[in-house]
């Protein structure tokens, strides 16, 4: 009988409402923290990546432009030949359609299990004028950047980006 005359009580009272509104005041409270929760883990996931990404593009840029100026050797260095004989990668018994290895170096200090590799491929264009294909391929930390340019030209006259 006290049972019964306890529950009219709270039915009576507002005591009922406020235990229904604190409960769902608490869920959504709950709700917030673990959607932050896994907002910034994906935040800082993203970060990681982008952090990589640019350790691979930096790698492979300052690699690629520092051979690059070796090839070209512009003209304000005194001279128009290439300090690089891109044509020197080439023996006669290695195929034409195969590259030739310019450089190859892994584990760098700041950045363990990275690998950079130089090569060029000798092409022949439509009307047969032999062009040269640099590719530097830059990984590090499981991201990789790959760039390329062609070049013509040869060691005594100089080489020139197409």
């Amino acid at each position: 009988m006290e049972l019964k005359t306890s529950l009219k009580e709270i039915k009576r009272s507002d005591r009922g409402a406020s235990l229904v509104l604190i409960a769902a005041f608490s869920t959504i409270v709950i709700a917030m923290a673990v959607t932050l929760t896994i907002v910034s883990s994906m935040i800082f996931s993203n970060a990681e990546n982008r952090s990589r990404q640019d350790q691979a593009y930096e790698l492979g840029t300052g690699l690629f432009s520092r051979i690059e100026e070796l090839i070209l050797n512009e003209p304000a260095s005194g001279t128009n030949k290439a300090c690089i004989d891109l044509e020197s990668y080439f023996a006669d018994s290695v195929p034409s359609d195969k590259k030739g290895i310019i450089m190859e170096e892994s584990d760098f200090e700041s950045l363990p299990d990275s690998k950079v590799t130089v090569s060029v491929a000798k092409n022949t264009d439509r009307v047969g004028k032999t062009f040269y294909t640099l590719t530097v391929k830059a990984e590090a930390i499981g991201e990789t950047y790959i760039r390329t340019e062609d070049y013509t030209g040869n060691v005594l006259a100089g080489y020139e980006r197409m």
